[in-house]
């Protein structure tokens, strides 16, 4: 387990012997080494009693039909002699993070507005000199955020305290 996410297991097959279950990340695994340049996996589903794989993939920008075909094909043989009786790809696009909706939904928010007020405020009352100076001090406290929470920054802080409280005890 790893931050919370677990592997999914599916039900393959059932025997007298007993049942075997597959991992969605073993057949992901399968199919990025075995596939290299495969777009990215959405989705993986088996559905046991006819055994069927279900593949969602990621649809790349630009993509022709004859590739999705293709893409489809390598999968059937990759996985058919593996005694799947059926794969079926399917396609998703995926939504840019700059989407229309989004920007919809920031429109609806509050906050979204208070921001806006803010700004406006702090242009007549600052001026342009002052507004630079509030967005170059807003700009280094983003810096050293962003060092502090996404570099481990803040766990090397705190060592270093720990070791200056250390040494002064001593």
């Amino acid at each position: 387990m790893f931050c919370g996410v677990i592997s999914m297991f599916f039900i393959w097959k059932r025997a007298g012997e007993g049942d075997i279950w597959i991992s969605d990340d073993t057949i992901k695994g399968v199919i990025n080494r075995m596939l290299p340049g495969i777009p990215e996996i959405l989705h993986i589903s088996i559905d046991g009693e006819d055994s069927t794989l279900n593949v969602t993939l990621a649809l790349p920008d630009k993509t022709e039909e004859p590739e999705v075909n293709e893409w489809a094909k390598r999968l059937e043989l990759l996985f058919l002699p593996l005694g799947f009786s059926n794969v079926n790809t399917r396609w998703a696009q995926r939504m840019s993070p700059g989407g229309g909706a989004s920007w919809r939904k920031k429109m609806a928010d509050p906050v979204f507005w208070a921001l806006v007020a803010a700004v406006v405020a702090a242009a007549f009352l600052l001026g342009v000199k002052g507004m630079l100076l509030v967005i170059s001090v807003s700009a280094a406290g983003f810096a050293l955020a962003w060092v502090l929470f996404r570099l481990g920054g803040l766990e090397r802080i705190t060592e270093w305290f720990r070791c200056l409280a250390n040494r002064k005890k001593q």
